[in-house]
Order: structure tokens, then C-alpha cells, then sequence
């Protein structure tokens, strides 16, 4: 049982670390995830690369250190479409999932999980690919994919053989826990009483026996990216199953590729992707004919192999040929590396501006040099200094000569530090003390006015990290759409979860009347034309606050990108902080009211037509005579968040509780997760 070397001539391109990423989402449960991974860590040992397992963040996983970035990591591969990409590395995403699971786990936001990234790898697929294609036809920011990544694997690869004649059979068996039976239980239950089938997986799951009753489940297999293949090895016979949503995408799952890998004879269902990639190398059974006539089936492909072991076995090796062919993820991985420079060079030349476009500027509020986001912001400024771009630091006006001194500090000898200008960000008390905090708008004005004529302006609030390709993709977007004021991206929103670890979501409508005063309207993700907005600029900046950007925005053209390409950590809001001395807590609402009020002084007509009460009712049954219907699905996330708030105000408890509630809910979602049992 000589494992068989499936690497192909591999040599790393010169400029690359040899060392990549892959997301492990969830560290606490045994998925089949981990069977992937352990495949890229094997493979990348066998290429001469390094595999690093990474937390949803970007962070070397069980680390709570700072994410990874593109200096760590030549690219990361994300697998699921449940987490959006939360870290700034080239990253990309699987194809590997059906549509129906992305409408089974909420279309949208799965989505919208997927555009985050970078790239994407192809199973080849066809309604996946076909998807894919749909989501970003009219975009600038993505291109169809140029890679394959099959659920497939590169070491072991066992020499054909029959083994015992026995069928091997894995699952987790995740459908049994909501529907009370296997996917494939009443097939599986009538080959369980003929001793030709072998069961491996969990023997336990959240506490459910998933395969009791079966005689013939074994036990479960680690997932160390071998155990499968040397067990199927052993029975001789693989049953490869597909779920139905499966079949209807023509995706296949990993368990074709082991059996090949392991280099036993394969039965089949009807997917078409193993037909089309396999032909008749394999042996089919067809799950639409019903229970008992596919393990009737099955058996009649049992007999035929003990009675005709050397054809049988010469199917078996010409199976294992096509796969070892093209379907390794080694070779994959190989190709992968080798296309890779020129794959970033083509998807950076799609997002960026122009030759000639407008000098873009990019202004970092950092009112207070002595907080941790100091740091990053100085080093965010240098990194997008270094691609061309300006960039200042804004830090209060008294506390320039230390911001200045604080930023030496951080920088390396000899390392020209950003600019850092002064702003009215707070007032003090005759001994220097902070003791409110002023608006934004003015600060913005300010900035508006001394911007370089034709020049764009990008701002960065403290709470905000915007990725290395956001401006120029922002900055290419305005140069393909001179017409417009603006462009701005979705924004990637950090909260924590139930259990108190960072949570991160798209949040992509742009509401910019909002009456959530932590609703993700946020600075970075709107890159402005400086010459705009003139007169928004002289009546409304002035005396605006946390709707600054709500302003220049409401009433101006605006261009968007299918990306989310900036974060923002809701954890910490910009806004928050400094009172008045002895002043009670207070209505953030309160604050945003005022804001919005002045907005809809310029034009009523136009913000009445933009009237969030109008999008939170859902859907109004129009002359049915019914009250408004109110689907929590159909809300936006900032609006749902505006309903409990509302509904939170309305119980009638005392002061002290509304503020405890007020203050663990962190703009809500806290209590929404607990609630739901997250």
C-alpha cells in the first residue's frame, strides 16, 4: 500500500513567501472543513509550502494576536460563505456550495459574504460558475474565475484495488438533527442488513446518536487528511452520495475524489459532474428510481465486481488515471502559485483609476494620539503614502506636539513620518482639560476648503480600517463615472457575538437617513470630489455632527462597488466619549436627530422620498384594508436595530435598567444573538 507522489514539477515563482492562509471557522466542532484543511497542509508539505490555519479574523489560529497581512501571506483561502473576509491579504473564496445553501443560510448576506473577497476557485461547476457570473457581471472589482480548486486531495494516493469488497460510507449525518433521518437512511438501511457496508462518522453530535440503529457503522475517522483514504482503501468499494441540492448544481462532493485517491471501484448517483469528468469509469445508480430499486442496485454492482475482479479492477485504475490527471489539489495548488502575480496584476489594473485621474487625498480623524488606533492609523497612512496616495493624520490642535513625538516613535529610523495637522476636535477648561467634544462637520469643512482643486477626499475615522485596494478602487470607480460626486463601497461590521467574540457581517444598504445613531454610515467607505457639494458645503457642514456624510451624500450622485473594503468596529464608536462634566448619559438619538432635521431643511420634498419609515413597515398590503405587515427578514440590519431600539424605549422600566440594556446591547445585536440562543 505505497502511497503513489502526485506532485508536479514545482518550483515557487520568485517574489512569493511560499506561504499561504486557510480559514478554520469553526475551532470547536469537528466539520468537514477540517478534512480540507488538513488536505492543503499535506499538500503544501508535499509542494514545499506552508499552510497557515487562520481564525475568522485573519489571525494565526488559537492566537489572539493582530491579523496577518499581505507580508505574512502570499494569499488566504476562505471556504465558507458564512464570514465575510475580515483581514487585508489577497484572499480567495471556494465555489463549493450549492445556491440553495446560500438561500438555505440567507441569500443576501451569503452573497454578499462571497464579494468581499478578492478571487474565487472553481469546482467546475457550472451553475456555481453561471452564479458567480451573474453576481458581478456589471462590476469593476471582479473577474470570472481563472483557478480550480476540486474537493480533492494530493497524498495519500493507494494503488487500485478491491480490498474486502465491502462498501464505504461516511457522513457526518448533519440531517438526522433536523429531520429525524439520514439523507440517504432507508437505502442505507436496507444494505445495512446485507454486511457489505461499512459506516464511519461521529458517533455523537450535539448530543444526538446519529447513526444508531445501524449495524454496520464503524467508528468515527479523524480528519488528518489520510484515515479516509486508508479505510476506503481497506473496504475496496466507495458510495459516493449527493444531496439533492448537490445534483441540481452538478457539484460534486470530496467523497468521489477519495475513493479515487484510494483507488477503489466507485458507485455513483446521477450528478452530472461525475459523468461529464468521469464517463464510464465509474458505476452509477440513480437515487429518482426510489429507495429499494437503488440498493437493489447497488448490490447487483457489488456482485458483478467479485465476479469480475480484474475488469473491476481495471475500471477502478482507469478512474484513478483521469483523477490523478487534473484533478490533484496539488496540481491545482501548483497552478494556482504559478498564475498567481499575473491573476493580482489583472484584477488591479480592472479596479484602478485612470491614467491622469484626480490626485486622491486621504484624511485619518485621529483625535487623540495617545489611543491604541493612533498606531494604525499612522501605519495606514504610510502604507497608502507608499502607493501614491496623500495622506494626513487630523489629531486635536493641542495635542499636535505629541502626536508628533508619539508617531517618531512608532516609525522605523530613518522613515519620514505622515503629516499631522492640527483640528478643533474637542473644548477644554482653562486648565487644558477635554470636557466636550466638538462636531465633525466643521472638521470636514475645513477640509473641503483647502483640498487641492479637482482632488479627491477620503476620510478615516478611528474605528474604521480600510483594506490596501479600497481608495484606488474607489479612485477607479470615480474616474469611469465623471458624472458622479461620489463613490462608496459596503462596509464590513465588526459587533460582538453572544459570547462576547468579535462578529462580522456585511451591512449593506445605504441608508443615509437613518435615525440609528450607530448605523454604519460611517466616513471611509465614500470617497468625495473635493469640488463638490457647494452648496451643502456652506448651509449644512457647519452644524452638522454624526450625518455629516449623510449630507454630502443625500442629495449628490453617487456611484457604488459590489465590494465591502472597509471595516467598521461598532464595538468602539467614533462618536462616543467625552460629555460635559456631571452630564448625564446621553440620547444618542437624541444627537442624531438635529442632524437629520438640517438635512431635510435643504430639500424636504427629496429626503421626505428617502423616509425610513417608509422601508421599516416592510410591506403595506395596499387596499386590503390590513394593518401594515412587518417581516424582520425583509428589514435592513440598521433597521431592525432602530425597531428593537424603539420597541426597548417604549417598555416602561426604570432609568438605571433602560441604561444596563442600553449599554450590553452595544447597538443591539448583543441582546439579538443571546436571544436567538447564539
Amino acid at each position: 500500500m505505497t502511497p503513489t507522489q502526485t506532485a508536479p514539477d514545482f518550483t515557487l515563482p520568485a517574489g512569493l513567501l511560499g506561504r499561504f492562509g486557510v480559514v478554520k471557522l469553526w475551532p470547536d466542532i469537528q466539520v468537514a472543513e477540517d478534512e480540507v484543511i488538513a488536505r492543503l497542509e499535506n499538500t503544501a508539505r508535499l509542494l514545499g509550502l506552508e499552510c497557515v490555519v487562520l481564525d475568522h479574523m485573519g489571525r494565526v489560529l488559537g492566537s489572539k494576536g493582530e491579523p496577518l497581512t499581505a507580508a505574512d501571506l502570499d494569499f488566504v483561502i476562505h471556504l465558507h460563505f458564512s464570514t465575510p473576509k475580515a483581514y487585508d491579504i489577497f484572499s480567495f473564496v471556494t465555489l463549493w456550495n450549492p445556491v440553495q445553501f446560500l438561500h438555505d443560510f440567507g441569500y443576501r448576506s451569503t452573497t454578499e459574504n462571497l464579494l468581499t473577497h478578492d478571487d474565487f476557485l472553481s469546482c467546475q461547476s457550472p451553475v456555481a460558475d453561471l452564479h458567480l457570473k451573474r453576481l458581478i457581471h456589471d462590476g469593476s472589482t471582479h473577474l470570472p474565475p481563472a483557478f480550480n480548486l476540486f474537493h480533492a486531495l494530493s497524498t495519500p494516493v493507494l494503488p487500485p484495488s478491491l480490498g474486502d469488497l465491502k462498501i464505504f460510507y461516511m457522513g457526518i449525518n448533519w440531517e438526522r438533527l433536523g429531520r429525524g433521518g439520514s439523507r440517504h437512511q432507508t437505502v442505507l438501511n436496507i444494505l445495512d442488513k446485507s454486511s457489505v457496508l461499512r459506516i464511519f462518522g461521529p458517533e455523537t453530535l450535539r448530543g444526538v446518536r446519529v447513526w444508531e440503529g445501524f449495524g454496520s457503522y464503524q467508528r468515527p475517522l479523524p480528519f488528518d487528511g489520510t484515515s479516509v483514504i486508508e479505510e476506503i482503501h481497506k473496504a475496496g468499494i466507495c458510495l459516493a452520495l449527493s444531496s439533492e441540492p448537490h445534483k441540481d448544481a452538478a457539484l460534486m462532493s470530496n467523497r468521489l475524489f477519495e475513493g479515487l485517491a484510494a483507488g477503489a471501484l466507485v458507485i455513483c448517483d446521477e450528478n452530472p459532474w461525475a459523468r461529464t469528468h468521469f464517463g464510464d469509469t465509474l458505476l452509477y445508480v440513480d437515487l429518482r428510481n426510489g429507495a429499494e430499486a437503488v440498493a437493489r442496485r447497488i448490490m447487483e454492482h457489488v456482485k458483478w465486481a467479485r465476479a469480475n475482479p480484474e475488469e473491476a479492477l481495471a475500471l477502478a485504475a482507469r478512474a484513478q488515471a483521469i483523477f490523478k490527471r487534473g484533478y490533484t489539489m496539488d496540481a491545482s495548488l501548483a497552478t494556482i502559485y504559478g498564475g498567481l502575480q499575473a491573476r493580482k496584476a489583472e484584477l488591479a489594473a480592472l479596479q484602478r483609476p485612470a491614467e491622469g485621474a484626480a490626485p486622491l487625498r486621504m484624511v485619518f480623524l485621529a483625535p487623540d494620539p495617545a489611543t491604541e488606533a493612533f498606531g494604525r492609523q499612522v501605519a495606514a497612512a504610510l502604507a497608502h503614502r507608499e502607493q501614491g496616495f496623500e495622506a494626513a493624520l487630523l489629531v486635536d490642535e493641542r495635542d499636535l506636539l505629541e502626536a508628533r513625538k508619539r508617531a517618531a516613535a512608532l516609525l522605523p529610523e530613518g522613515t519620514a513620518p505622515p503629516d499631522l495637522r492640527g483640528a478643533a476636535f474637542f473644548q477644554r477648561d482653562g486648565a487644558g482639560k477635554v470636557v466636550r467634544r466638538n462636531r465633525i462637520g466643521p472638521v470636514l469643512k475645513t477640509e473641503f476648503e483647502t483640498a487641492p482643486e479637482g482632488s479627491l477626499l477620503l476620510f478615516v475615522a478611528p474605528n474604521e480600517t480600510v483594506f490596501s485596494n479600497h481608495a484606488s478602487m474607489l479612485a477607479g470607480l470615480l474616474s469611469r463615472h465623471p458624472a458622479a460626486d461620489y463613490a462608496w463601497s459596503k462596509a464590513i461590521v465588526c459587533l460582538n457575538d453572544g459570547a462576547g467574540e468579535p462578529h462580522f457581517s456585511v451591512e449593506p444598504p445605504l441608508d443615509l437617513v437613518s435615525g440609528d445613531p450607530g448605523a454604519p454610515i460611517g466616513l471611509a467607505r465614500f470617497l468625495f470630489r473635493a469640488g463638490a457639494f457647494g452648496t451643502v458645503r456652506e448651509l449644512l457642514l457647519e452644524s452638522l455632527d454624526l450625518r455629516a456624510t449623510a449630507a454630502l451624500a443625500v442629495y449628490a450622485k453617487g456611484v457604488t462597488t459590489a465590494r465591502a473594503s472597509v471595516t467598521v468596529d461598532r464595538r468602539r464608536p467614533f462618536f462616543l466619549g467625552l460629555v460635559e462634566s456631571g452630564e448625564a448619559e446621553r440620547d444618542m438619538h437624541g444627537e442624531v436627530r438635529p442632524d437629520l432635521e438640517a438635512i431635510r431643511d435643504l430639500h424636504p420634498a427629496r429626503y421626505d422620498a428617502l423616509d425610513v419609515s417608509q422601508r421599516l413597515l416592510g410591506d403595506l398590503q395596499a387596499g386590503s384594508g390590513m394593518p401594515p405587515a412587518l417581516y424582520l427578514d425583509r428589514l435592513t440590519p440598521g433597521n431592525r436595530r432602530v425597531l428593537v431600539y424603539q420597541l426597548l424605549t417604549a417598555l416602561p422600566v426604570p432609568r438605571k435598567v433602560w441604561r444596563v440594556l442600553r449599554r450590553a446591547a452595544q447597538g443591539t445585536r448583543t441582546v439579538l444573538l443571546r436571544l436567538r440562543g447564539r
